[in-house]
């Protein structure tokens, strides 16, 4: 996936965000490991040109991989409570299933149940997977809020196995 002044453009990010982009790698033109390495940009802004760039499939990928990697600090918190997992594993059952609507659907429901639980990391991923299986617009949206919310979990150390995960998944 190569990634340029021209495509983030293309994306119409806010003003302040681009320029801050723009006064720091005008003339940047790589790929996504060498994006995900820029030193200048926020991880917020990395998630947020990765998910916009990425297929459906493979924000549903991203999406469950951001969940499984916190997944545990919710069922340690909640070990009775597999709502998050089978969201997870719904959102999985998407990827390969030839009913999408109904993967969709359960993926969706899932997370919805999901959502009343207290932890959010788990939560807001399960729920980042099921919209991704459902909706390819909304989809970067959540997954961009899936990967900031695991992050919360252990912050640095988060936010650079997500952007590894990103990684990962553009290169199949």
């Amino acid at each position: 996936m190569k990634i340029s002044t021209e495509i983030i453009k293309s994306l119409n990010p806010c003003l302040r965000r681009f320029n801050n982009y723009v006064e720091h790698y005008s003339d940047f033109n790589g790929t996504l490991e060498d994006f995900v390495m820029l030193e200048n940009i926020t991880y917020l802004d990395k998630i947020w040109v990765i998910t916009k760039l990425f297929t459906k499939e493979q924000n549903v990928k991203f999406a469950i991989k951001c969940a499984s990697s916190v997944l545990n600090i919710f069922e340690e918190r909640y070990p009775k409570d597999k709502r998050p997992r089978q969201a997870l594993e719904a959102a999985e059952n998407y990827l390969i299933s030839t009913d999408t609507a109904a993967a969709a659907d359960a993926a969706y429901d899932a997370a919805y149940a999901a959502t009343y639980a207290a932890t959010y990391a788990a939560a807001d991923a399960a729920y980042a997977a099921a919209y991704a299986a459902t909706y390819a617009a909304a989809a970067a949206d959540t997954v961009y809020a899936a990967a900031t919310y695991a992050a919360y979990a252990n912050p640095k150390s988060q936010q650079e196995l997500n952007l590894i995960f990103a990684v990962e998944v553009a290169n199949g």
